[in-house]
């Protein structure tokens, strides 16, 4: 039952979750009572002689009441069937009623206010009915009536718990669902988010540095093939996405040959030759085989029309398609076809050679409709291209140089270029070709004259194919790929190992290759360069010699993809010939040595390979340089409060502490060790060490002072300005009052190693032998751990949720009630964890290791040390540091903490019968997530058919279909839903990129 708080003068009803007898029948009977003594009152009031006024305020008020009473009825079975506000007027002869229905808010302790207030009630209403009226001429009387509706007589289907996972159709397991993308349930009822994003990584850190994260800084940079995605911090560097070549879905899988020609007759009709008499097709979407003509191999294909088709090859073999099939229109013994030029039906062309390239006897054929004839060539060398201007200027291309002409009338020898073996010709217009040839070179016709010059990056050229005079492809040896942009040529790397046989262009956009060993390749895919680099903006240390430490990055890679960074180094501000070369390539990204010269001014490049697959590239979020690292003691304390605010403390009296920019040496206190380190606020921070020192942070310095009874402090608790605990050897705990220190209880000869706290009246102490004290806000009371082995770290996430670590590879957990043992790695030693939130902790220790605790279980984590590590902390679930032996510092560091978004499509639930969908509220318990993170819902509904979900309506929002529920507090479901019996819901997270919503419990209220 939902109680409604509400002022003494208005009417309240009940809201109960249970069909069956309630307040209404008795509010029923209350309002006919009135309606009884108001009739009563009219005859008794007529008997003596009340004026006609008194008459018609006595039926304005009984026509009031009538009114509350009807706004009572017409929710009783339908709560969503009028919205919050709405406004209805009626004339009932001289009377005019009007009802209105007004949201109901309420403040954080569920009182009624006015509104706008903490949150606006879903199931209440508060509705108004006036009725006026005229006395008489000129004067106006009206009564009002108002009371409270509630959403009574209903029930609620809720989810709290998606542990039990996907694949549930039907609602029968609560802890189940229909599907999910991107989503993770926790093992804890009630917290589903959205998964976490590719993780981060540990790198080294620790001294003076330069990160670059953010897009300003990226852009800053010089980007060759590479690009800057996202904004801020989520910004990184990937290759350049753009229109690439790339294999066709099923190259290869058609034929195994090698494909000599392709022709196309539109972008669903294409045709490719192949050895051994293989012709293949495609129909728009897959190649197949579509004849097999002989054993001849295809080395030319043109398709005119799709009933008028020639290929030609070896073997003297001329073959004509007629619209149905393939076959043999002349076969002039061994000559040798390589290249077909159709311009009608009856003016075709062949050219080649007359036995299989063993002289240099050139052939050309001519079809004039009914036979091929021989057409003697100019010269005696052997002919490999092709290509029509028009019917009176052609032009052919092949051995030693030469290139040939026919005017309409005969062929003639039109320029000798010399030794190169011409293997393709194009013509764009009578003054505009391009010839490609053996050795890798081309040659360009103005109208005038031939130019000879090289591709970059020179192999042999097997085709050439134009769009305009501005857009030219050429393909050739081992899938090597070129473009023509109307001023220079480019290399575009290459499309697989297969040398490519022959080109075809449909527009700028679009285009095919054929090759070797049935290689098909197409053009026009998004799909991201094969290489590219990037190359920083200059470093400035500001010292003459700085002490190089190591180049490291966040990357994300792909399968066959890589990334490396390499550096140089300098005296002037901008490289030029006095810097260094370019170091050998850096390969570790959480920590390479800089193997530079120590020069004041560094630039950094990375180096990128795309990978596998074409649609995915390697990532680079984030690249430091360390420099001249701010201690080399031991450090054992750390304590990040904020990403530009982080503390570490260890040997020799070093307290060192990173700025945002970079970490520095603070203090040196001299012979102290700093064992222990903990900080309330940015303004009040604590250390402790040996022999009893202690040192406060106030703002703007540290103070030293001592405790009583000294001995070694190795853990201290801030709780309060006036409440903070320190413990360490011997036994004692001390603790600080806010004006002084006093050995507060001696517990023996145990070693106190570690404190953690949930509150002030629950603070836990562990040490040597699996010792624990526990603080209850009165007294210490002492146990011990299960499998007892010293305690090094505590961690408090709740008052029962507890971790402990320590030696022998021990990790613990406290539920509230008890401790156990949750895991045990076997020899490792763990000195420290940290826990950013319940599911996602961190332990450290021994030998640089590290492990992660996902919500279930510890699994090991990369770490870029072998030095042993000491303590840890995290200022967000993106941010951490470690810190050990000899100065070492590392810094964890993720781009995103989730995904960006996910959905979840309930199991479908019945009603038991046609009933109304009334409301919809859930609770998303998250506490750090900002704009555009949200959580929004959508339900549909179906009738039943025979035990089952019918015909599926759209999904609905508040608003009707595509849009959505985005209240938690609770949406009115349109009536459009209403009547049928199953009803599904459908979650959608979205991320800030820091955070994720998290849902705890959703529910869909019905009649």
């Amino acid at each position: 039952m939902r109680l409604i708080s509400v002022p003494l003068n208005k009417f309240l009803i009940m809201r109960f979750y249970q069909k069956g007898e309630s307040l209404l029948e008795v509010v029923l009977a209350l309002g006919i009572f009135s309606l009884m003594i108001a009739a009563i009152t009219a005859m008794l009031t007529g008997g003596f002689g009340l004026s006609r006024i008194s008459e018609l305020s006595l039926q304005g008020n009984a026509l009031a009441q009538e009114g509350i009473e009807n706004t009572r009825s017409a929710h009783a079975d339908t709560w969503n069937i009028i919205p919050y506000t709405q406004t209805t007027t009626e004339t009932l002869g001289r009377f005019t009623r009007t009802t209105t229905y007004n949201a109901v808010c309420r403040t954080a302790v569920h009182e009624i206010a006015t509104c706008p207030a903490s949150y606006t009630d879903i199931h209440t209403k508060e509705a108004v009915v006036t009725v006026s009226w005229q006395d008489r001429i000129g004067i106006t009387n009206s009564v009002r009536r108002a009371t409270y509706l509630t959403n009574w007589e209903s029930q609620d289907w809720t989810q709290t718990d998606w542990s039990g996972g996907a694949g549930q159709t039907i609602w029968n397991d609560t802890t189940k669902y229909d599907s999910s993308t991107s989503l993770t349930a926790t093992s804890s009822p009630g917290t589903l988010r959205l998964g976490d994003a590719p993780d981060g990584q540990w790198y080294i850190s620790g001294g003076s540095e330069r990160t670059d994260t953010t897009d300003t800084q990226f852009n800053a940079g010089t980007l060759s093939d590479v690009v800057v995605n996202g904004s801020g911090e989520n910004a990184g560097v990937t290759l350049e996405q753009g229109l690439q070549w790339a294999p066709h879905q099923n190259s290869a899988s058609t034929t195994s040959s090698h494909l000599n020609a392709i022709s196309l007759l539109s972008s669903t009709d294409i045709w490719a030759s192949a050895n051994n008499g293989e012709i293949i097709r495609y129909d728009g979407s897959s190649w197949s085989l579509n004849y097999d003509v002989g054993s001849a191999h295809l080395n030319g294909i043109a398709m005119r029309t799709t009933s008028d088709g020639w290929a030609v090859g070896q073997s003297g073999k001329i073959y004509h398609y007629n619209g149905t099939a393939w076959s043999e229109s002349a076969d002039s013994g061994n000559d040798v076809w390589f290249d077909i030029a159709s311009l009608a039906s009856n003016d075709v062309w062949v050219v080649g050679s007359d036995d299989d390239e063993a002289e240099d006897d050139g052939k050309i054929a001519h079809y004039n409709g009914s036979v091929w004839s021989y057409v003697t060539p100019p010269s005696d060398h052997v002919i490999y291209g092709v290509a029509a201007v028009s019917p009176t200027d052609m032009w052919a291309a092949g051995k030693s140089g030469r290139i040939w002409r026919y005017n309409g009338v005969s062929w003639s020898l039109q320029t000798d270029t010399g030794s190169e073996t011409w293997n393709d010709i194009v013509l764009i217009s009578a003054n505009d070709g391009w010839v490609a040839g053996k050795s890798g070179a081309v040659a360009h016709w103005n109208g005038s004259a031939w130019t000879v010059a090289a591709v970059p990056s020179p192999a042999e050229i097997k085709s050439l194919d134009a769009i305009s005079s501005t857009d030219i492809w050429a393909v050739g040896q081992n899938g090597n790929v070129w473009h023509y942009n109307g001023s220079a040529w480019e290399y575009r790397g290459t499309a697989g190992s297969d040398k490519l046989n022959n080109i075809t262009m449909i527009n700028a956009q679009t285009g095919w290759a054929v090759g070797n060993n049935g290689r098909i390749e197409l053009y026009g895919l998004l799909l991201y360069d094969a290489t590219g680099t990037y190359q920083s903006t200059v470093v400035d240390t500001g010292t003459a010699s700085p002490i190089w430490s190591v180049a490291s990055w966040v990357e994300t890679l792909v399968a066959g993809g890589n990334v490396t960074i390499a550096t140089r180094t300098g005296a002037t501000p901008a490289p030029d010939g006095s810097w260094s070369s370019w170091s050998g390539e850096l390969t570790q990204p959480n920590g390479s040595q800089i193997t530079s010269p120590s020069a004041r001014y560094l630039q950094y490049r990375i180096s990128y390979t795309r990978g596998d697959n074409p649609t995915e590239s390697p990532r680079v979020d984030a690249v430091t340089i360390q420099y001249n690292l701010a201690t080399s003691a031991n450090l054992y304390s750390i304590a990040a409060l904020s990403s530009s605010d982080v503390w570490a403390a260890g040997a020799s009296g070093k307290i060192i502490h990173f700025d945002g920019t970079g970490w520095a040496e603070y203090a040196d206190t001299g012979n102290e060790t700093w064992y222990a380190m903990d900080f309330r606020t940015p303004i009040d921070g604590w250390v402790g060490g040996i022999s009893g020192s202690v040192a406060h942070w106030n703002g703007s310095s540290w103070s030293d002072s001592s405790v009583p009874s000294a001995a070694d402090i190795r853990a201290i608790a801030a709780v309060a300005v006036n409440d903070v605990w320190a413990a360490g050897l011997s036994g004692r705990i001390w603790h600080y009052d806010g004006l002084s220190w006093t050995l507060f209880i001696d517990t023996g000869n145990t070693t106190w190693r570690t404190l953690a706290f949930s509150s002030a009246n629950d603070i836990w102490a562990g040490g040597d032998s699996g010792a624990l004290a526990h603080w209850d806000g009165s007294s210490w009371s002492t146990s011990t751990i299960p499998s007892p082995d010293t305690i090094y770290g505590m961690t408090a996430v709740s008052s029962s949720d507890m971790w402990a670590v320590g030696a022998n590879g021990k990790i613990w957990n406290y539920n509230g009630s008890s401790w156990s043992l949750h895991t045990d790695t076997g020899s490792q030693q763990w000195l420290g964890s940290a826990f950013p939130t319940s599911f996602d902790g961190w332990a450290i220790g021994g030998d640089g290791a590290i492990r992660r605790y996902n919500d279930t279980a510890w699994s090991s984590f990369s770490s870029p040390t072998a030095e042993m590590l000491s303590a840890v902390s995290f200022a967000s679930r993106k941010l951490g540091w470690a810190v050990g032996d000899d100065g070492m510092v590392l810094r964890f560091y993720r781009e995103s903490v989730s995904v960006m978004s996910g959905s979840l499509q309930s199991s479908a639930f019945s009603m038991s019968d046609a009933s109304p969908i009334q409301t919809i509220e859930w609770t998303d318990v998250s506490t750090d997530c900002s704009s555009p993170c949200k959580l929004q819902f959508q339900l549909r509904a179906a009738p039943d058919a025979g035990g089952s979900p019918g015909t599926w309506s759209d999904w609905y929002g508040a608003n009707g279909t595509s849009t959505y529920f985005t209240v938690p507090n609770g949406s009115l479901v349109p009536t459009a839903l209403n009547g049928k019996q199953w009803v599904q819901y459908r979650a959608e997270f979205i991320s800030d990129g820091t955070s994720t919503p998290i849902l705890s419990d959703v529910t869909v209220n019905y009649q």
